[in-house]
């Protein structure tokens, strides 16, 4: 499946985009990711990401989608950039063991969602291809300067400020991540539900 344009950007990051041919072979991966076992998903997504990391370049996975360091050679580098790092996000097969959104639907929730409400709460989809392939976001860390009553107290107002348009389950201490850019908490993961 081909990209019909090579980028959706967030038109609040004209700083980023990817390096040519890197749209379509993102389709690539994540076709290969999605045709593959649950159980293998993961390692195709790492099999297929060149090897410029000195550690795995999957970071993690869940029930829809495996989450990826974007390669720099995926990246433009000829224009200067917003955030340093980023993530791909890849949907899995659909798992019939699984009640819940499928990746595909994940990551089209997360596109939409930021698209339409551009939250402080939420870190933002900085491409996306527009049949859900894939989704680019910047990399955060884990949020260690809050303590856990400062984090519950971030939530809740993440929640109020969301009013339902992400899944109250999304919300909690895990998809809480830390940008160094602007000393700020986000929620990185809230694709699974949001009121339409």
């Amino acid at each position: 499946m081909t990209a019909t344009a090579p980028n959706y950007l967030d038109p609040n990051d004209s700083s980023f985009r990817l390096s040519d041919g890197w749209s379509e072979r993102l389709v690539d991966i994540a076709e290969e990711c999605r045709d593959a076992e649950p159980d293998d998903a993961a390692a195709r997504v790492g099999d297929r990401l060149p090897a410029d990391y000195r550690d795995d370049p999957v970071l993690g996975e869940g029930a829809g989608r495996v989450v990826a360091r974007l390669p720099e050679a995926a990246i433009d580098m000829t224009r200067e950039r917003e955030h340093v790092d980023y993530v791909v996000k890849f949907p899995k097969a659909p798992n019939p063991d699984i009640v819940g959104p499928g990746g595909l639907i994940q990551n089209g929730e997360e596109a939409i969602t930021w698209r339409e409400t551009h939250s402080q709460y939420l870190l933002p989809v900085t491409a996306h291809h527009p049949d859900r392939w894939w989704l680019v976001m910047p990399r955060g860390d884990p949020v260690l300067q809050y303590t856990r009553s400062e984090l519950v107290k971030w939530m809740a107002k993440a929640k109020d400020d969301l009013d339902g348009r992400v899944a109250a389950d999304d919300i909690y201490e895990e998809n809480v991540v830390w940008m160094h850019s602007d000393d700020s908490p986000y929620l990185c993961d809230y694709g699974t539900t949001s009121i339409r």
